[in-house]
This record gives C-alpha cells, structure tokens and sequence, in this order.
C-alpha cells in the first residue's frame, strides 16, 4: 500500500479561512450532484417506462389481469398487442433479472475503467435499447423480453459507479446532502413518467404508446452527451474546478481516496458487519417502497375505493413527500455533524431508527382504517413513506462512510439483495391478499412494519461509520520535533492531534 506525507498542524483560523472561500452551491461537486440528479430521473424513466405503457400496449379484452384491464377502461381505444396476463408479468420482470446480474460486477468495472465511462457506456445502450422497444414490440414479444433483460443490465451498473464516482467527489461532511440530491432523481423520474406516459398513450404524437419509449429513450442519449462532456472521475482531473475547491476535495478526502487499482478486499467486506447492516436497510427499504408504492394503486382501488382518477394523483403525494423527507433529513444530518453535535456513527443511527419506527408505526395504523376514513388512511401511508424517506440520511449515505475507497462494490452487493424485493414483494402481496380484504391488507402491513422495526435494531448493533482498517490509506503523520514517525491509517473522526500535547488517539 503507497505512503505520502501529509503536513496535519494548520492552525485551526487557516483552515476555516479557507474552507469559506470554498464555492458550495455552484461548486463543480454540486453541479456533478445536479447531473446525477437528472441522470437518475432518466433511469428510472427507463425502468418504469413499461409499467403504464403496456396498459395501452395490449389488447385488454384478452387479458386476465382485471387491475390492468379496469384501468384501460378509461382510454378511448384499445391496444393491438396480444400478450396474455404471464407475458405481461414477465415482460415487467425482465428489466430487474438483467439490474440483477451486474449490481456487484458494476462496481468493480467502474473503478477499474472508470465511473465516468461506465455511467455513460450504460446509459448510452440502455436508451437505444428502449428507443428499440416499438419495433419489438411489432415483431416478437421474445424480442421485447431481450430488449429489456439489456436495458435491465445496462441500468445495474449505474448506481454502483455513481458511488464509486461520489467516493472520488464528495468530501465526508457533505455527502449526505449530495447522496439525496442524486437520489432524489429516482423518485422525481417515477412520478413524471407515470404522468407522462398517461398523456401520451391517449394522444396520437408518434402514435401514441411509441411515443414514451422514443421520448425516454431520446432523454438518455442526451443525459449520456452531457455526461461525457461535462463530468470527470475525479476533481484532480477536472478542467474546470477552481484550485481552492480541489484542493479542499482532496484534503477532505485523505485517506478516502479511492483504489487505484483492482485488488477488492472481497473477504473482509463480506465480512464485515457495517457492510450487512446496509445490505439488511436496502433490503428493508426497498420491500416497503415496493410494497408499498407498487401496490398502493391496488390498495386504494380495491379497499379504500377510490376510482382510477382519483387514484393516480394520490399514489404520487408518497413518493413526494419521501422525496421531500429525504433532502430535509440529509441536509440536518450534515449540519449535525458540520457542527460536532452528533458523530457519523450516531446521526446514522438516529436517522435509520427513526425512520423505521415512524414507518413502521404508520403503515401498521393503516391497516386499522376504514374506507370510510380513507382520506386518513392516505394521510398515514403517506407520512409512513416520508419516514421511509430518513433512510437516505441512514443506511444509504453510510455506504460511504466506512469504506469509500470500496464504495461502488459495497453499493453493488447491497442494492444485488435490495433488488430481490422487486420481484418478490408484489408476489408475497399476491398471496396475502386473495380475496383483496381489508383484514388481508392488514397483514401486509404488519410485515412490512415488523422487518422496519427488526432491520431497525439490527442496525444499531451492525451499523459502523468510522473508516475499516482494510478500507484506510496509509499515510505518514509528520509531528513537529518527533521522536519517530508514526504510520498509522486514519480517517476524519480518528485523529485528534492538539497543538498542546500532540497526542493521537483511534
């Protein structure tokens, strides 16, 4: 492992003087977070293009599925494409076998050839590959499950590059606020999609459901132009960073640089109890919003009654409000630790357990309200999936804590198991909703609160955010007068160097 020297005693009045000259908002970090954040609402345009669409794709007099077939009531006209209720399920499948695969290999390609290549590689593809889908589509529904597998696989490695890019980008006490920033993308990118897709499929622009995949399909292939012209790896090779803020990146960083090459410590991440408490929170937060958000269109058609109108404006205000909730608890999160009122470790705690219980509490609440207080209801699953929200501050920003050199592998290993909810949540809601009864629905929600409140406490016996002695960079502290040097690896919260007694402390 490479050593170098690196003078730590700066008086404290330097060090403040010249973080203020640091541009924050407009800084090149902030403008690759504002990127990300359209980049992540092409992704998930790309990912849940086909949900609404294929209402208006397929024939639905010929179709079993009695959800999709009552919300195709309200087009005008119905679509040519005969595929039975099994093609339609696979087909909405397909796109998450192919994010499967290439969560954990996305990782490691990124840091070896780079996240800026990778990102822009994956979506390049994954957008042909959608703008093929009507030509598919038109030939053999084998063609569409191909298309999809692609673009499923194309899409996997982009959050785990997008981590191991942040790894490289963004100095520990802000990286809450550029996690949610980026990820808030995901939820903005749903909502315009499902509303888009609606207006679309009903007009006759590029005859109607077509439309949505070149409209989407087009979005990404711009993102990727601009995402190769206007991102770097790193800020050391950013053309347009000002000097100050590389400079403050880079120091922020120390031993947080990234692995130059491709050895992964994969035992001692496999192993390591930090690396499962956020695998166990993906797994978690994923199941409630897929439970949740995929199926809350059925649970206020079929329990509280709502009509197909009604019901697609009220699925939106969860997803907004999670959004919502996840800036607000990301930016106080880094103001709890900017200020040393809370360590890392804690404000994650805080954060996860917080969310989970309020989750939790709320979601199981629903389960005991009737139609006739169906507006309660919507207010309680709402407020649920804004706590829900906290996790971005929790789990999710933890990724880089304890191990950002590795951070893209990390993310892929726990977004390989947060994707399994994908495909299972909506079936195991199948299953426990036979007769669609509210008493049915209430068992779905006493799982979902009971895995918040399980996932909950084992994170706070898991959960680590001081840097892993596999993960640390080796680095020389030079003291005035020494004895000897010290080579220790360290991190932000791991050296405490006074100007009286220079003492170390770990």
């Amino acid at each position: 492992m490479s050593s170098e020297k690196t003078p730590l005693l700066e008086s404290k009045g330097r060090n403040e003087d010249a973080i203020s000259k640091v541009p924050y908002y407009w800084s090149e970090r902030w403008k690759l977070a504002y990127i990300l954040f359209i980049g992540t609402m092409a992704h998930f345009s790309l990912r849940t293009n086909l949900s609404v669409s294929i209402v208006c794709m397929v024939n639905q007099t010929n179709s079993s599925n009695s959800y999709l077939h009552n919300q195709s009531r309200s087009r005008s006209d119905e679509g040519t494409l005969n595929w039975d209720t099994a093609t339609q399920t696979g087909l909405l499948s397909a796109y998450f076998y192919g994010y499967l695969v290439l969560q954990i290999p996305g990782g490691w390609v990124a840091s070896k050839f780079g996240p800026k290549k990778v990102v822009g590689i994956g979506m390049t593809l994954a957008g042909i590959a959608t703008l093929l889908t009507p030509l598919a589509a038109g030939q053999n529904v084998i063609y569409v499950y191909i298309i999809r597998v692609i673009a499923g696989l194309c899409g996997g490695v982009i959050y785990p590059s997008i981590y191991t890019l942040w790894g490289r980008w963004a100095p520990p006490l802000e990286a809450s606020l550029l996690i949610a920033v980026t990820g808030i993308g995901c939820g903005i990118g749903t909502i315009v999609t499902f509303a888009m897709t609606g207006v679309l499929c009903d007009s006759s622009f590029l005859n109607g459901w077509p439309s949505v995949f070149y409209i989407t399909g087009g979005f990404a292939l711009l993102w990727s132009i601009l995402w190769i012209l206007a991102v770097a790896d790193g800020p050391e090779l950013s053309k347009r960073i000002s000097a100050v803020e590389r400079e403050y990146i880079l120091k922020s960083l120390s031993n947080r640089t990234p692995q130059t090459d491709t050895t992964i410590p994969w035992l001692s991440i496999l192993t390591c109890s930090a690396t499962w408490a956020c695998a166990l929170c993906n797994f978690c937060t994923d199941w409630l919003d897929y439970s949740l958000l995929t199926c809350l269109p059925t649970f206020m058609h079929d329990v509280l009654k709502y009509d197909i109108q009604e019901n697609g404006i009220l699925s939106c205000i969860p997803v907004l409000l999670e959004t919502t909730s996840s800036l607000v608890a990301c930016y106080i999160a880094d103001k709890l630790r900017q200020k040393k009122i809370l360590s890392t470790t804690y404000t994650r705690r805080l954060f996860q357990v917080t969310g989970y219980i309020g989750a939790a509490g709320f979601l199981m609440g629903t389960g005991y309200i009737s139609k006739e207080q169906r507006t309660l209801a919507v207010v309680f699953l709402s407020i649920s999936t804004a706590f829900n929200g906290f996790s971005m501050a929790g789990y999710s920003s933890n990724l880089l804590d304890f191990a950002p050199r590795y951070a893209g592998v990390i993310c892929g290993i726990c977004n390989f198991i947060g994707t399994v909810p994908g495909m299972v949540a909506p079936i195991v809601v199948g299953v426990l909703t036979p007769h669609k009864s509210q008493e049915e629905w209430r068992d779905v929600f006493y799982l979902g609160g009971g895995m918040a409140l399980l996932s909950a406490v084992l994170y706070v016996m898991l959960a680590r955010s001081d840097i892993q002695p596999w993960a640390a960079k080796h680095i020389e502290i030079i003291i005035e007068n020494p004895q000897s040097v010290i080579k220790v690896p360290i991190d932000d919260n791991s050296v405490n160097l006074s100007t009286h007694d220079r003492e170390l402390t770990h």
